[in-house]
């Protein structure tokens, strides 16, 4: 062989410049040995791993199919083709009589196995390659004196951990399989998120966080982690935290992450998904990858997350903010990654119709029905004026930030005019939606649940029991009066009002009317009366009670009369209505 020449040119000795020279390409692998490699140059580094390299084709380039040669040199490149000449020994030693076939069946295995060699060879016996027979002696004496202690120790060290026992029992977290390969738990806890997923970089497992709560509590998602005991710290798969979530009541595998926070994507409800992700990015063994994925997802199945989003819809689908006028409701989709809720609020409203006078037109069909449905429409609109009467009444600041426009239905606002049964009260249904957050657009998911609450809220106060009686008592002094024909019968009961007034002793003094009745016979019978009037009437009827020459001032549907106010303090203008004669104004 040419060792002799070899370790003269790369001792220089000879001066001669570093190329190659195939008369050296020959040399036996024990001549690395002899030579201290850190003292060459990297020209001469290169030439000899061309030499090595030389030797295994010139030695086995006719034996060796050539798909299978091209692999291994490729991959042993990275080791300075220390492991060429064993892997292409194994090769041929391992071939049949079709042995181009059987090569390629075995190179990705040789592969496989010399990264393991690589990987543990400190802390093997034998650390060179040539002392071992075969690829199944590499892997006997690295499951003997690496794999098995670090079993046998990480189980000794859960077991005997006072630790995860507590955790354990308190059912914090869930072992859910072990081998003598892999330990997979479920934390069901921050402290156990944090002290099964230690020396990992997941934001779930650092101290002090809050994380796992949001995930958990927050967004319905669960977690199990996966510890391969063979594997120090900075292997990839040392730790593998598997991200699930629930859609459409099943499980949805959303993503692995490996020990550096570094995420692999499975996006699918698929066992068999996961179970190839853990085979092909994480290096798990095919069949062990299927047994632990169907494990987690039959644990997952019987151990579902807890989606704050479904059971917060499940509170409004149960009443929790229902009562008075108003009715919440909720629709719950979870088709997608992460589920969301759509909350909506309708408001109804029964008035039974008390005016007799009106009750009488109806009766006698003197009411065109559509018509007056139409005007309370409008009353009712945004800034309309039963709209202003409400707010001014209850105060629905809310809901009129949120007051249906018709964007999201045709006819948000219903009036409804009808007799309640053959015998029943004539009676004026107002429906009212649907109201929703226009900042959401009505939709919530885990991370805003907040904001859903604080519109259910909000829609209980303003339309609920509490208000019940002063929204009533609104709709009482107001309602009606928006109905064409009663109207127009009010302003007549208005003219007739005001002229009772016109013709007795009254002065007026600065916004006052007196009103003095005396009795002749008796001097202590004096009679004072000290009104304000102020009335709001339909705007349409305005000119018609009170005629333009008789208007001195106007604003808005204000109209005063020689500083008499016309307005809403309609029980006191009926007690005086009374005492005149004229007989109460109905309401």
């Amino acid at each position: 062989m040419n060792n002799r020449k070899w370790l003269k040119f790369l001792a220089n000795d000879e001066g001669e410049t570093e190329k190659f020279n195939p008369k050296l390409s020959l040399l036996t692998e024990n001549v690395f040995d002899d030579l201290d490699l850190t003292h060459l140059s990297e020209g001469q580094l290169r030439l000899l791993m061309e030499g090595r390299k030389d030797n295994v084709l010139k030695k086995y380039g006719e034996l060796i199919d050539g798909e299978a040669m091209e692999t291994i040199i490729n991959f042993d490149e990275q080791y300075n083709y220390k492991h060429l000449n064993w892997m292409a020994k194994q090769l041929i030693k391992d071939s049949t009589v079709d042995y181009m076939d059987d090569q390629n069946e075995h190179v990705d295995t040789l592969v496989s196995v010399i990264s393991d060699f690589v990987r543990y060879k400190q802390g093997l016996k034998k650390k060179a390659i040539e002392q071992y027979e075969s690829a199944e002696d590499i892997l006997n004496a690295i499951k003997a004196e690496i794999i098995e202690p670090r079993i046998e120790k990480a189980r000794k060290k859960r077991e005997s951990n006072p630790v995860a026992r507590r955790l354990f029992n308190a059912g914090e977290g869930s072992n859910i399989y072990e081998d003598e390969r892999y330990f997979v738990v479920r934390p069901d806890s921050t402290e156990a998120s944090c002290y099964f997923g230690s020396k990992t970089k997941w934001c779930i497992s650092q101290a002090g966080n809050s994380y796992f709560s949001q995930y958990t509590n927050g967004e319905g998602k669960i977690f199990y982690f996966i510890k391969d005991d063979t594997k120090k710290g900075d292997d990839k798969g040392y730790k593998m935290a598997i991200e699930i979530s629930q859609t459409s009541n099943e499980i949805y595998f959303n993503t692995i992450w490996d020990r550096f926070d570094d995420p692999t994507e499975v996006g699918s409800n698929e066992a068999y998904d996961l179970a190839h992700a853990l085979n092909h990015e994480f290096g798990m063994p095919e069949e062990t990858a299927e047994v632990i994925a169907d494990e987690i997802h039959q644990h997952a199945h019987d151990n579902p997350p807890e989606s704050p989003v479904a059971e917060f819809a499940d509170r409004v689908d149960k009443g929790e903010w229902d009562g008075g006028f108003v009715t919440i409701s909720a629709h719950y989709e979870d088709y997608d990654e992460y589920p969301y809720v759509m909350i909506t609020a309708e408001v109804q409203i029964i008035y039974k119709i008390k005016n007799e006078k009106l009750i009488e037109m109806l009766g006698n069909d003197e009411i065109d029905i559509s018509e007056a449905e139409e005007k309370l429409v409008e009353a009712f609109e945004g800034e309309g004026t039963m709209y202003e009467a409400l707010d001014d009444a209850v105060d629905i600041g809310a809901s009129k930030w949120w007051w249906p426009n018709g964007d999201n239905r045709d006819d948000p606002i219903a009036i409804d005019i009808d007799k309640e049964g053959s015998d029943g009260d004539w009676r004026i249904k107002i429906s009212i939606g649907p109201f929703e957050d226009t900042d959401t657009g009505g939709s919530y998911s885990a991370g805003n649940l907040g904001e859903a609450e604080s519109f259910c809220d909000y829609m209980k106060e303003e339309w609920g029991e509490r208000n019940e009686m002063e929204i009533m008592e609104v709709l009482e002094n107001n309602l009606i009066r928006y109905i064409p024909e009663i109207g127009m019968a009010q302003a007549e009961k208005w003219r007739e009002a005001r002229s009772q007034f016109t013709n007795g002793t009254h002065e007026l003094i600065g916004g006052h009317m007196w009103y003095d009745v005396d009795d002749d016979e008796d001097d202590g019978s004096d009679l004072n009366l000290h009104m304000k009037f102020v009335h709001e009437l339909n705007p349409d009827f305005v000119k018609w009670v009170f005629k333009a020459k008789e208007i001195t001032n106007t604003q808005g549907n204000k109209v005063q009369i020689a500083d008499v106010n016309i307005g809403s303090a309609a029980k006191s203008l009926s007690n005086v209505i009374t005492r005149t004669g004229v007989g109460p104004i109905g309401f």
